[in-house]
């Protein structure tokens, strides 16, 4: 098939990498434009980007997708389909209807659950047993579009955001594919999106990144996993933030003193107080420094009396 793909992250690029080597013919990469990073100001396309220049694809990073401009050379390279995956910005009806067999759209939760930019945070942060991927028909609103097929996959407390963000992403470029044969057939399923079922996440900012002490410590924990690797759960000692990596909560009829570090070992780490148990929180990442074992970490602050994370 003849495909224009767009998308932007990490998240995208194994369904791109799936579309090239199974042979569809990429006409065009649409990806969101480069970024200034960094104390030294470096220029950074996306990841989508990157792959597409160095396979050789057409990339393109339009500022405007709503324009009249845009719509007519999307139509003039005469695609069989569009495929959307994390591209970042909200497309038109002219140009989702821009190709015979329209717009196909991976998305990281099994619709209508998790519409909305930050599907997998949430389904972690919730403690769900399993989200999973949906290929769906693109259409005007949030993830509104009718399902076309779906795959689930298990969530458990040893999972962080970046082994699930990466076992999702394979997994859609593997559904991605399923669905443009059965498309290409004629063959796809079409199964509208129980509306009444619909539940949304936001755009999630600095705010959200903070550990609230007085919540549960099962709450705390997912929040930490759910952030992990990037851009990571942090607290506050002494002032200064401390991003948490890694941490498993351990219950108790009676919790120690939310954010007190209780105690700490080289194989456990770090005993954090909650205020139903503890958290054990194995590697941190203090500010202007790398990841580090959170022993090690501990050692450079074991002359302090009585530490005590604080909230935000």
């Amino acid at each position: 098939m003849r495909i224009i793909f767009m998308g932007s992250p990490d998240f995208a690029v194994t369904s791109l990498d799936a579309l090239v080597k199974a042979g569809h013919e990429i006409v065009a990469v649409i990806s969101q434009g480069d970024k200034i990073r960094g104390r030294n100001k470096v220029i950074c396309p996306t990841p989508v980007k990157t792959y597409g220049l160095s396979h050789g694809l057409p990339c393109y990073t339009p500022t405007e997708v709503k324009s009249r401009e845009f719509l007519d050379f999307i139509k003039g390279l005469r695609a069989d389909s569009i495929v959307v995956a994390a591209y970042g910005k909200i497309l038109p009806k002219a140009l989702l209807e821009a190709c015979p067999l329209g717009a196909i759209n991976v998305h990281g939760s099994l619709l209508p659950a998790y519409r909305g930019p930050s599907p997998i945070y949430q389904a972690i942060f919730d403690g769900k047993e399993e989200t999973g991927i949906t290929t769906m028909y693109m259409a005007e609103g949030l993830d509104a579009g009718d399902i076309c097929l779906q795959a689930s996959y298990k969530l458990d407390e040893s999972k962080n955001f970046g082994v699930v963000y990466e076992g999702l992403a394979k997994l859609g470029g593997a559904l991605l594919l399923e669905t443009l044969a059965l498309l290409e057939a004629g063959k796809a399923p079409r199964i509208s999106q129980d509306e009444s079922k619909a539940t949304y996440t936001k755009l999630l900012t600095r705010e959200d990144e903070a550990i609230d002490w007085l919540q549960p410590g099962a709450a705390i924990g997912r929040k930490i996993r759910a952030l992990a690797p990037e851009p990571g759960a942090y607290t506050l000692l002494d002032g200064k933030p401390v991003k948490l990596l890694d941490a498993a909560f351990v219950s108790e009829e009676e919790g120690g003193n939310p954010g007190a570090i209780l105690a700490c070992d080289n194989q456990s780490g770090l005993k954090v107080g909650v205020k139903d148990g503890f958290l054990l929180i194995r590697s941190v990442k203090p500010q202007g420094k790398k990841k580090m074992a959170a022993a090690d970490w501990f050692r450079g602050i074991r002359g302090k009396e009585n530490p005590c994370f604080s909230r935000i």
